[in-house]
């Protein structure tokens, strides 16, 4: 396999880890909150299946919605780099 695939391959991992970190995160703070899928989807506008998508992790990404959710939350979107850890 040349770089360039395992670099593709690497990416879209990353991409897929990413999103469902965040879908993860989204869904425990709208549990948190005592929320239905019905009642965000009322109260930011998002259909619940988009609501839902972006908690799944899955779809393609849609960063108007993954914006609109943390506003509605209150919350802000922040990236740390962390050390890879020794095998």
């Amino acid at each position: 396999m040349n770089k360039l695939n395992e670099y593709t391959k690497q990416g879209i991992a990353l991409r897929k880890y990413f999103f469902e970190s965040i879908g993860e995160q989204l869904f425990a703070e709208r549990r948190k909150r005592g929320h239905t899928l019905s009642m965000t989807a009322h109260q930011t506008n998002i259909t619940e299946k988009f609501v839902d998508k972006a908690e799944c992790g899955v779809g393609k990404s849609r960063w108007t919605i993954l914006a609109l959710l943390l506003k509605h939350y209150k919350k802000q979107l922040t990236i740390t780099l962390t050390d890879i850890k020794k095998e």
